[in-house]
């Protein structure tokens, strides 16, 4: 027996197979591949005994294949179109089900595509012959990617989804029928797959129910039917899957053993399947040498740069390459006979050392043993093919990644497709394998000697080459830190119940320390008030007042306050159970409000004094009083986004739904909540079409309000009660929107696609495209402020910059469509549970923005920007939170005026105005190892205050809003408006004492 053998409970030998189906570029996906006949068994099943819960009992119940489509029909991330197929022909529902399903568990991972001519470095195209039978399943198929999306939607509809099994089950115990649905069922078994192995199964483990297992299909199915209904079901009753002979209802149904005959038997290819694979490989394969010489043409004629995204174009090239040697039956292709022989044999020379990596993967890795064999173990067969096809390779270890090469651009968007959701998770083991074996054999300091893979591979003769070169991989696979190569799938997200590590790099911009003379030029336009006195002297602004209070010229409010930031640590005024996800001042500054993700909206009093006795209302907590408190609609996972009318009486929010709700903020107005519905549908605010809204904004004169989210741009008239404008804006939700200028024709809207859409509303009727496009940011965008003069506009992105933006030089509709499909950021990068990476590109090569300003950090959620109040300071400031618990103040030259560390803000109770002395002891609302999170920060209209909203770690308690004021202002004796109230009017009773000049018209 190999040691790379293990006993099953029975004593049975069983070989570890590799999960994650691999192959190369147009390389068809075989019935013994995805394992078909398990596949029709499962979904061809007929015992109605899982309830869906939309529809009403007792005619509730249905077979695991309608469950577990309406599953996927019900995702949050599931386009319209593609839902109206999957209901109205049911055979393209079963396909994409079937294909989902293994995506689900993990057989296929996101680099896999199903349409021909992809484009795109970074996917890989296979057909799926036994399934792909029409042109509605070849042509309409979602990429593995897009289905992983619209799997996350589905586990996005429990608040949270469960993350264990006994988590499962407890709901079940609690009456919770069906205790989840069917897609978080299978991906929290896939992540703990060994405890439900040890559970339940007996002949095999858990994961062999999916791969090629010399067990029957039906069988094999019918255990897998077995446990959904115990856990999304019943646990304890009868189990209409269970064999009525089991001694034990605790272990699934006993799986009979097949003959190596009897396997050949099943998963048989017909003619037909063979001739469309074979079709299918020839057509890539062409359509990959066209797109070469495509190219080749087109750098010939000066059209590309023959430079640009060499990486990308390298990929391309290999895959084209392989493609070739797959249809000329030349396995021996350098790219694939290296990563195969690579991780085999790297993993057999593992398996001899066997106790050693356990004790360096416990200590150093903190990795499971049973994983690495799981994934890197090849297949039987497979292995003795590929093995006698080796040929000797030397190279230098800083060449291996010109074979481990995959970054490149996406050009896989077409307009005329359906739309394509950039939030994709798409860590893959092996994806990461290749990641962590191209930096460890990449160190560019010390003098690295060559590999000879001949002898790694097939081993020298005494065996020493062998193994020093085995101690070489080892020594720098370990140095190399890359633990997402082995990551322990027990390990839980935040939000997500499969494991994302974050990666060990993290990159951290430094703000501007000499100004920009672009930012130099900006505040001596005019644009943003008058010429600021810092260009002219450092005269403090103290030494400003006492000049002016021995002067004849009144001294004017915005004389003082366009120098005077907020920069004290600041007080908690006020405290939530759950996070506070905004918080803004009334255009008036009478009162400030915050949404809560328990749906709750609190509306303070700003003109009063602070209470000495706080506000208590269950966990809200608060020094400011208390007009009211609102009960939202409770919706998706939170309150995302909220906007009061121009006249503050109304408050519009968004919660994740199709639909805006508008509420008074009238003190005693108890009024019924007005609903503004954005979807197809009026009768409710589900995500019937996915029509999620994240932003939404009122125009200027109240009578309109927009509003973005899933991909689409939407303008409702209060006046009409009717959504009078939906575009399909952006290919991946729209973050954030907003009005260009009071005039209500220019809308702007930022995605995570990484662009900032401006669109004309005079001109959509002749044709739907953006009047212009900012371009710009490498990442996505969280959010989009307009300084509200028609021409400048910030945005925060994911790339860890705020940008400013002149909408007078924003890129044409044409540059943006030649730049729509490349790739400048970084691949597989989620802001949500990552540091940020050192990237490859600092700016991104088509930037039209202004200025871009860098030291915060935009990470775990949509951190938001503003331009600082037009009336105190000409908007000459830029703020924005940031996930390290700072906040961030720019001049606009780009050098930082003020950093606030929220992290030392005073205890609640403190006064605003003691911001001397010793900090008190930090409350116990932060977590451990989880640093605050400033999400939204507000400056006050006519003062120079402060409020942030903070929240910190997982644990998701204490979220707090803290005042900062002018350190200051309290020297000036109170507020900035009566200060200046009381220096002009001792102004004028020193012009009264004045003497009248002579008459005859002079001193002199």
């Amino acid at each position: 027996m190999e040691k790379s053998d293990y006993k099953g409970q029975d004593g049975l030998v069983i070989t570890p197979r590799p999960l994650i189906i691999k192959g190369n570029d147009g390389e068809p996906l075989l019935r013994k591949t995805i394992q078909y006949d398990f596949l029709q068994a499962l979904f061809s099943d007929t015992t109605q005994c899982f309830t869906e819960p939309t529809l009403q009992a007792p005619n509730n119940k249905v077979n695991f294949s309608t469950l577990y489509r309406k599953a996927l029909i019900a995702s949050n991330k599931m386009t319209g179109s593609q839902r109206i197929k999957m209901e109205q022909f049911p055979e393209f529902g079963l396909v994409m089900a079937q294909v989902c399903l293994l995506v689900n568990i993990g057989r296929i991972n996101t680099t896999l595509a199903f349409y021909p001519d992809m484009r795109t470095a970074l996917r890989y195209y296979h057909s799926i012959p036994s399934l792909q039978r029409d042109e509605t399943t070849r042509q309409h198929m979602y990429d593995a990617a897009r289905m992983k999306t619209v799997l996350k939607g589905c586990t996005g509809n429990e608040s949270p989804p469960a993350s264990t099994p006994a988590e499962i089950l407890s709901r079940q115990a609690s009456g919770t029928i069906p205790a989840c649905n069917p897609v978080t069922a299978l991906f929290t078994f896939t992540a703990h797959s060994t405890t439900i192995t040890k559970d339940h199964y007996r002949e095999c483990e858990f994961m062999d129910l999916f791969l090629p297992t010399p067990i029957s299909s039906v069988a094999r199915a019918r255990a897998l039917l077995w446990l959904l209904y115990r856990y999304l079901e019943d646990s304890k009753g009868p189990n209409p899957f269970q064999d009525p002979a089991a001694k034990s209802p605790k272990y699934a149904p006993p799986l009979p053993r097949f003959s190596m005959e009897e396997m050949e038997q099943e998963n048989v290819d017909s003619p037909e399947e063979i001739e469309y694979g074979r079709k299918m490989l020839q057509y890539r394969i062409e359509f990959l040498n066209k797109t070469e010489a495509e190219y080749a043409q087109d750098a010939a004629k000066g059209k590309v740069d023959p430079n640009a995204n060499p990486r990308g174009q390298k990929a391309m090239k290999k895959k084209a390459a392989i493609g070739r040697a797959v249809q000329e039956d030349r396995s021996s292709s350098v790219v694939s006979q290296f990563y195969t022989h690579f991780v085999i044999r790297l993993y057999q020379r593992l398996s001899l050392l066997h106790n050693f990596f356990c004790n360096i993967a416990k200590l150093v890795l903190g990795c499971p043993v049973q994983r690495l064999h799981s994934y890197l173990s090849p297949i039987a067969g497979w292995q003795n093919a590929e093995l006698g096809r080796h040929t000797s390779i030397i190279m230098n270890p800083h060449e291996l990644d010109d074979y481990f090469e995959g970054d490149a651009e996406d050009d896989d968007y077409d307009p005329d497709q359906e739309e394509i959701d950039e939030d994709e998770d798409e860590m893959d083991i092996e994806a990461d394998f290749e990641d962590a074996v191209e930096e460890a054999l990449e160190d560019e300091d010390e003098e690295m000697p060559s590999i000879d893979l001949s002898e790694l591979l097939n081993g020298g003769a005494d065996g020493s080459s062998e193994s020093d070169t085995l101690r070489l991989i080892l020594s720098r696979l370990l140095r190399s830190g890359r633990r997402a190569a082995f990551a322990d799938e027990d390990e839980d997200e935040e939000d997500e119940h499969w494991s994302r590590l974050p990666r060990n790099r993290d990159f951290q911009y430094s703000p501007r320390s000499e100004p920009h003379p672009d930012g130099i030029a900006l505040q001596r336009s005019g644009d943003f008030g008058a010429v600021p006195k810092a260009l002219m002297t450092k005269q403090p602004v103290q030494r400003t007042v006492s000049s002016r209070k021995r002067s004849l010229v009144p001294l004017l409010r915005d004389e003082l306050s366009q120098d005077v930031v907020p920069n004290s640590a600041g007080t908690v005024v006020a405290r939530y159970g759950s996070n506070v996800y905004a918080g803004q001042f009334s255009t008036d500054a009478s009162f400030f409000y915050t949404c809560v993700q328990d749906f709750r909206l609190h509306i303070y009093n700003t003109k009063a004094p602070t209470l000495q006795n706080p506000h208590v209302d269950g966990d809200h907590v608060s020094t400011m009083k208390h007009n009211k408190s609102i009960r939202a609609v409770p919706g998706g996972w939170t309150i995302t986004d909220s906007h009061l009318s121009p006249d503050n009486t109304l408050l519009a929010y968004a919660i994740m739904s199709p639909t805006v709700f508008l509420a008074s903020t009238v003190p005693d107005d108890e009024s019924e909540q007005r609903s503004l519905t954005f979807g197809q549908t009026r009768h409710d605010y589900g995500w019937n079409d996915r029509a999620g809204i994240w932003s939404c904004r009122f125009s200027a004169d109240g009578k309109e309000l927009v509003a973005g989210g899933s991909g689409k741009l939407m303008v409702y008239d209060l006046i009409a009660d009717r959504c009078s404008v939906r575009l399909q804006a952006h290919r991946a939700d729209v973050n954030s929107c907003c009005w260009a200028d009071a005039g209500g024709n220019v809308l702007i809207s930022a995605s995570d696609d990484s662009f900032v859409k401006v669109w004309d509303r005079r001109s959509l009727g002749t044709s739907p495209k953006p009047a212009g496009v900012l371009i710009g940011h490498t990442e996505g965008i969280t959010y989009v402020a307009p300084k509200g003069d028609g021409r400048y506009v910030i945005s925060n992105g994911k790339d860890q910059t705020l940008k400013l933006w002149d909408l007078r030089k924003m890129a044409p509709f044409s540059k943006f469509w030649e730049v729509r499909g490349e790739e400048y950021g970084i691949p597989d990068f989620d802001y949500r549970r990552e540091t940020y990476p050192k990237p490859i590109r600092e700016d991104h090569p088509h930037d039209c923005s202004v200025m871009s300003y860098r030291g915060h950090r935009v990470l775990r959620t949509l951190i938001r920007c503003n331009f600082s109040p037009a009336e105190t300071t000409g908007s000459r400031y830029l703020y924005s939170g940031s996930s390290d618990g700072m906040i961030h103040i720019w001049a606009l030259d780009g050098t930082l005026v003020q950093k606030i560390d929220r992290k030392k803000v005073h205890d609640i109770g403190i006064d605003p105005s003691e911001t001397e002395g010793p900090i008190p002891n930090p409350s116990t609302r932060r977590t451990a190892g989880y640093p605050l999170v400033v999400r939204d920060v507000a400056w006050h209209p006519q003062e120079p205050v402060l409020m942030s909203c903070s929240w910190a770690g997982p644990a998701r308690r204490n979220s707090e809003v803290a005042k900062h004021e002018w350190k200051g202002l309290n020297k000036l004796g109170g507020r900035l408006e009566d200060f200046v109230e009381r220096e002009q009017q001792e102004t004028k009773e020193r012009q009264a004492r004045i003497p009248a000049p002579p008459s005859h018209g002079g001193w002199y």
